[in-house]
């Protein structure tokens, strides 16, 4: 790690990947990654902002733990993968709080097709690369898509029959 100009230390400056951040107000900056075996510990932090998914859901709570001490905030913004546990217990939280006064959460949905600053054309271009109704409520609406789960993945070659077809020789999946 190098420490780089106007307060930046790079993890890897050619991928533009910081570590640390110094700004000119003090404020400290330090990205972690989210893949790590272990969860960050022992930073006093005033906020955490995480971008997009985290691989282990359990880090959540740690990295949340040094921002209840100091009264900070957390930022998630996430596309909204039901695969993420931590997502959704964050998601179940805020909808029971959403009638309160004052929530200690809340969640925003950003719907991209009313983004007033994407220009029209390439709202429509983005739409229409999309190839199915859940695809859209996904990524434009981030609706989380619960009833489109299944119990197990479907593999035709394992979970169908070959009709016999009486002169062929078939080799049905479960006997090839």
């Amino acid at each position: 790690m190098t420490k780089g100009v106007n307060g930046w230390v790079w993890e890897n400056a050619g991928a533009h990947n910081f570590s640390t951040v110094y700004l000119k107000n003090g404020v400290v900056i330090c990205a972690y990654p989210s893949s790590s075996k272990h969860a960050k510990q022992g930073d006093s932090v005033n906020g955490i902002y995480i971008d997009e998914d985290i691989q282990i859901s359990g880090h959540l709570k740690e990295w949340a733990g040094p921002s209840d001490r100091s009264q900070g905030w957390m930022l998630w913004s996430v596309w909204p993968h039901t695969k993420n546990d931590a997502l959704i217990k964050l998601l179940d939280r805020a909808t029971e709080q959403e009638d309160e006064d004052q929530p200690d959460i809340a969640a925003y949905q950003l719907i991209m097709s009313q983004n007033m600053f994407i220009p029209e054309e390439n709202k429509r271009l983005a739409l229409g690369r999309m190839e199915s109704e859940d695809e859209i409520a996904r990524r434009d609406r981030g609706e989380l898509l619960l009833d489109t789960l299944a119990m197990y993945d479907f593999f035709p070659g394992l979970h169908t029959i070959a009709p016999i077809i009486p002169g062929k020789f078939n080799l049905s999946p479960t006997t090839a």
